[in-house]
């Protein structure tokens, strides 16, 4: 990853999640809110790509290259991306349903779970490290819609140069 950009692979699951999104049957693995967090994150890092994506997912012949691109690298990628997501999301809930009051997501790149559970879960602390390029774009596509609220907390880090724990307790939110 280069030090000014959000990685390839944060841009690749978000791009994922749109895809899954628009596609007839498997759109309903991704949340309408999901794919519109995914499209102001590819557009704070890429307002054409953005645009081209937004504009062409519906169409049958770039669901046709997108789907022939898979099969010949990782067949069933997007699919797996999707149900991984749906599948943790469930487990959060369950911990929050057993009184868990904190969650952390280590390298998140652009996905969306703590910026969505946490408007629906204010008492609870959400907070979200990743490397500072990916979080600069991130916390520039929640600016502009005013978000997060105090319950969540986007922390750059390097985790080459600093432990989980010293980025933790720098926090003075996260005790």
């Amino acid at each position: 990853m280069r030090n000014d950009e959000p990685s390839s692979t944060a841009r690749l699951i978000a791009a994922g999640a749109l895809f899954v999104h628009r596609d007839p049957k498997l759109g309903f693995l991704v949340s309408k809110e999901a794919a519109e967090a995914c499209s102001w994150f590819l557009e704070a890092c890429s307002p054409l790509w953005a645009s081209f994506l937004k504009h062409s997912a519906d169409k049958t012949w770039f669901r046709s290259v997108v789907r022939a691109i898979e099969n010949r690298s990782v067949p069933g990628m997007l699919l797996h991306y999707a149900v991984r997501k749906q599948h943790i999301e469930s487990k959060v809930r369950q911990a929050f349903a057993q009184g868990v009051r904190k969650l952390s997501v280590l390298g998140g790149g652009f996905d969306t779970l703590a910026l969505r559970l946490h408007r629906e879960f204010p008492e609870i602390f959400f907070v979200e490290l990743d490397h500072p390029a990916t979080q600069r774009y991130k916390k520039a596509a929640l600016q502009k819609l005013e978000l997060p609220r105090p319950n969540f907390l986007l922390q750059a880090v390097d985790f080459r140069l600093q432990t989980l724990e010293e980025v933790l307790t720098s926090c003075p939110a996260y005790s």
